[in-house]
C-alpha cells in the first residue's frame, strides 16, 4: 500500500467509526455530517521531489471531496458536478440548520439540489486557488 492509499484507508476507518458511533447512539438520523479537506497531498508517486503540499496547484490536489449528509434535508446519493468552494461550507451549515446567515461570505450549496435553476446559477461561482510560497507568507 502506498502513502496515498494508506491515508485514504486511515481516514475511511476513522469516518466509519464516527458514523457507526452516531448510528449506535441513535444520533445519525438527526446529525449534519460534513466531510471535506482544504487540499490533497502529494506522495511523490509522479515526482519523488513532490511530497506534501504547497508546491503546486495540480487539480489532483485541488479537487477534494465535499460530502454532506443530513437525513431529510440533503438528498442521498446526489452528486454535484459544479466546483464549489470551501468558502460555501459555513453558509451551507447555517442554511441546513435553518439558521439565518449573519453575513458570512459564501453561498449555500443546498441550492444545487433544489429545482430552482436561478438559485443553482447563483451558487455556482468560480472557485479560486492560489499558491503562496511559505517563505513569502512569513515575510508579508
Amino acid at each position: 500500500m502506498n502513502g496515498h492509499e494508506a491515508a485514504i484507508a486511515y481516514l475511511d476507518d476513522r469516518v466509519g467509526r464516527l458514523l457507526d458511533s452516531l448510528s449506535t447512539r441513535g444520533l445519525l438520523q438527526h446529525t449534519l455530517v460534513v466531510v471535506t479537506a482544504d487540499h490533497g497531498e502529494q506522495f511523490g508517486t509522479r515526482d519523488p521531489a513532490m511530497v506534501g503540499h504547497g508546491q503546486t496547484l495540480d487539480m489532483r490536489l485541488l479537487r477534494v471531496p465535499l460530502i454532506i449528509s443530513m437525513p431529510g434535508r440533503v438528498p442521498a446519493g446526489k452528486r454535484i458536478a459544479e466546483p464549489v468552494s470551501l468558502r460555501s461550507i459555513p453558509s451551507t451549515i447555517l442554511d441546513l440548520a435553518g439558521l439565518p446567515n449573519p453575513g458570512i461570505p459564501g453561498r449555500s450549496v443546498a441550492s444545487f439540489w433544489s429545482d430552482d435553476e436561478a438559485a443553482r446559477q447563483k451558487a455556482g461561482r468560480t472557485a479560486l486557488a492560489e499558491l503562496v510560497a511559505i517563505s513569502d507568507f512569513w515575510t508579508q
